[in-house]
């Protein structure tokens, strides 16, 4: 049946439209109240909207609306996607700009490919180069050396700044305005032969290209120089307000007239001191502290004494010895052996990489620091409390009770223990810090951090770890990475337990390890607050991925389950739920579940015993009660007393309802019953 225009007696559709001859233009014309041409078809196979004279296959006379997505024919992957204030021109699935006004940002290459971004002048010539895979910056070039290469000059009205500039400077010119140049660092700016800058004046002043300094037969004269390895010389003497000699001179200084100025300033001397006068050993470096360098010998036949106001430290790298006191107010720290005849006084810390061996009393007010081993004749003394020999073989064999009272170990919260390879003792009770490779026995820290380098926790009563908190904000579960709180466990003050991830990852997943493999069940995304199940990578708030392969025994299956209702079910089979009671379905009538609820049987139950539930809507494995099966068919109620069919009832007054569809594992379905039915007449 159709209508045919055009000689056409026997169309072939509802209205079928030709052409027969060339005088015949137009197949089709819609025109609307007062704009001709809403619609015109020509027998050219061109279409025009809004236009009687459509010059291309589709030609539209005013705007068009679409939604998201315009695709190049044949090339899925090549497309210009409109989102709400949102545009992205992407070809062969990569992105080649991209305006998103959410975030602000206009981003080429979005997609993160190996694709260069160039603007090119009218010559053809590559003006901007950017290079994906160097992440190098090109201007004149398109073979960028370094993350900013320039082929041409530079111009900056406010300044260049950088830790070095390279060349020979033939061309550096307005020198007087440098700043911010650092004087410490050898060869920070390198003058020519023959050139005078700011900060040097005199006559024939040169600096070679190893940074050397030279004024033969000449007065040097500076405000301040600064000196690295490249080392000062001169035949006339040096005059200035001071002289400053960086680290590695060791003996450069060389001078045949004389060196005054307010002061002269070094890391070290080096040298036999024999005509060194005058010299007062203070500190003055950044470190400030005055240093005997690895190999020397500090010797001091009387007294050596280092008395400091500040808050230095009198350091050395050698053998300290001596055959009398060594009396320190300040801090001393070796990092080798120190020996002394006579005591060893430090009012300060005491630190030492080796042994330290006194044949006198040790006495120190403040810590005492060491990698090597103490040894003492006599008594160590600790503050005002005595701790003999004796003691320390007692805390051997501490025992409960109060004749152990006094050899317990007792923290408070500003004497720590920095670190104990093994403890084994009845409890310890520490309000400060303390760190353990390995502790037996029980421990309670109050106030302070107890760090282990590995915690095993065993015990034989109900609990092995109790954590006890106020009521605050308190975490009591951190974890960190490297010093970085990366996330918690804790109870906040309204006693709701939370678990965080605080890193910059804030995904939170749960695994299990089915035969030796980890495998995520549940993923938290961190980022977009989604939940996965099935998925390390959700896009919705709740992102399922079914697969009810091989997962499924016969009769069985899982989803949605109601637990409302009773009766008596069988696993597998089909019921709808009549009034509270629920009953097996017939598609013969419409009396049996046309328009019920309906569910399957997760398991068999005769009314009396616990109420299992019925699956509403989920994968199912009818391997009983499911006739016809046929991947990706529907499923329908069947005219046989609760069971499903994938061919539809055809009988008079038979009830026509879909309750789900076939998957491609045999007997499995997903039941998911339709609420429309219909009854055949």
């Amino acid at each position: 049946l159709g209508v045919g225009l055009g000689n056409h007696t026997t169309p072939s559709a509802a209205l079928h439209i030709s052409s027969s001859g060339k005088q015949e233009q137009v197949l089709f014309r819609a025109d609307g109240w007062a704009a001709p041409g809403s619609l015109f078809v020509s027998s050219s196979g061109k279409v025009g909207i809004g236009t009687l004279t459509p010059d291309y296959e589709l030609d539209v006379a005013g705007n068009i609306g679409m939604n998201q997505y315009l695709y190049h024919n044949g090339d899925e992957d090549t497309y210009l996607l409109f989102e709400p204030n949102l545009v992205n021109l992407v070809a062969g699935g990569k992105s080649a700009i991209k305006l998103e006004t959410s975030t602000g940002k206009i981003q080429l290459n979005n997609t993160n490919e190996d694709l260069d971004v160039q603007v090119m002048a009218d010559s053809g010539a590559v003006i901007l180069h950017t290079d994906a895979t160097t992440r190098k910056v090109g201007i004149g070039t398109d073979t960028p050396t370094h993350q900013l290469a320039v082929i041409g000059q530079i111009s900056a009205s406010l300044g260049i700044t950088g830790s070095s500039f390279h060349g020979d400077g033939s061309t550096l010119t307005g020198l007087g305005n440098v700043t911010g140049v650092d004087s410490a660092v050898d060869r920070s700016i390198m003058l020519a032969s023959g050139t005078s800058g700011k900060a040097i004046t005199g006559s024939n002043v040169t600096m070679d290209p190893a940074g050397n300094i030279a004024a033969p037969g000449q007065t040097f004269s500076v405000n301040q120089l600064n000196a690295g390895g490249g080392g000062v010389s001169g035949s006339g003497p040096f005059v200035g307000g001071s002289l400053a000699i960086g680290p590695n001179l060791q003996g450069r200084i060389t001078s045949t007239g004389i060196i005054s100025g307010s002061t002269v300033t070094a890391s070290y001397f080096v040298g036999d001191g024999t005509n060194l006068t005058g010299i007062t050993a203070s500190p003055a470096g950044s470190d400030s502290q005055v240093q005997f360098r690895s190999g020397s010998v500090l010797g001091a036949s009387s007294n050596f004494t280092f008395v400091y106001t500040g808050t230095n430290t009198l350091k050395v790298t050698g053998d300290i010895s001596g055959s009398n006191d060594f009396a320190i107010n300040r801090d001393v720290m070796c990092n080798r052996d120190i020996t002394a005849v006579r005591d060893i006084k430090a009012t300060n810390d005491l630190s030492a990489s080796n042994d330290i061996h006194g044949a006198r009393d040790l006495n120190i007010n403040r810590d005492g620091s060491f990698i090597g081993k103490v040894t003492a004749g006599s008594s160590f003394v600790i503050g005002s409390a005595d701790l003999n020999e004796t003691d320390l073989e007692k805390l051997d064999g501490i025992t409960d009770g109060t004749a152990a009272a006094n050899k317990a170990v007792v923290l408070d919260g500003s004497k720590n223990i920095a670190t104990i390879g093994t403890l084994g003792c009845g409890a310890i009770t520490s309000t400060g810090a303390s760190a353990f490779a390995s502790l037996s026995g029980s421990t309670t820290v109050q106030g302070g951090d107890a760090t282990f380098a590995s915690l095993h926790v065993s015990g034989t009563i109900g609990e092995a770890i109790r954590i006890a908190k106020g009521a605050s904000e308190t975490r009591e579960i951190v974890f960190e990475n490297d010093g970085t709180d990366v996330g918690s466990i804790f109870f906040n003050a309204a006693e709701t337990m939370v678990i965080k991830n605080e890193s910059s990852n804030d995904d939170i997943q749960f695994q299990t390890k089915p035969g030796g493999s980890a495998t995520t069940v549940m993923t938290i995304d961190g980022t977009t607050a989604c939940v996965g199940l099935g998925t390390i990578d959700p896009l919705t708030k709740l992102d399922v991925r079914w697969d009810p392969t091989g997962s499924l025994d016969n009769d069985t299956g899982g989803g949605d389950v109601v637990l409302f209702g009773s009766g008596s079910v069988t696993a597998g089979k089909m019921y709808y739920l009549s009034g509270s009671t629920w009953t097996g379905t017939d598609a013969s009538t419409s009396l049996n579940g046309a328009d019920a609820l309906l569910g399957l049987a997760i398991t068999t139950s005769d009314g009396t015993a616990t109420w299992p539930g019925l699956l509403i809507r989920g994968f199912f494995d009818v391997h009983t009660n499911l006739e016809n099966f046929s991947a990706g068919r529907v499923c329908y109620m069947s005219i046989a007393a609760s069971k499903i069919n994938s061919i539809a009832p055809s009988g008079s007054s038979e009830i026509v309802r879909v309750v789900g569809h076939c998957t491609d594992q045999s007997n499995v379905i997903w039941f998911n019953p339709s609420g429309d039915w219909i009854e055949l007449g």
